[in-house]
C-alpha cells in the first residue's frame, strides 16, 4: 500500500478493518481460492482501477500509519 500497490486478500480480522474493499483494492472470501485468482486478473486488467486504488492505499498509509504520527499517538496514550 506504502508503494501505491492496490491489496488483494482475504476478509481477515485486520485487513477487513483498514480496507475499504474497491477503494483500496479487493477482498475475497476466505479460502475461495477462484474468487482470488479473479480479483488478482481483475487487478491486471484494469490498469485504471488498479492505479485509483493504489493510490488511495497510498493515502491512507501516509494518513493513518506515517510513522511519526504511529509513534506521536502510542506516546500520547
Amino acid at each position: 500500500m506504502a508503494r501505491g500497490v492496490p491489496v488483494v486478500g482475504t476478509r481477515i480480522n485486520g485487513l477487513v478493518d483498514i480496507i475499504d474493499e474497491g477503494r483500496h483494492g479487493l477482498l475475497v472470501d476466505v479460502d475461495d481460492v477462484e474468487a482470488l485468482a479473479e480479483a488478482v486478473e481483475k487487478m491486471i486488467q484494469e490498469p485504471e482501477a488498479r492505479l485509483r486504488m493504489g493510490t488511495a492505499a497510498r493515502v491512507l498509509v501516509r494518513e493513518k500509519f506515517d510513522f511519526r504520527r504511529v509513534y506521536n499517538d502510542l506516546c500520547r496514550v
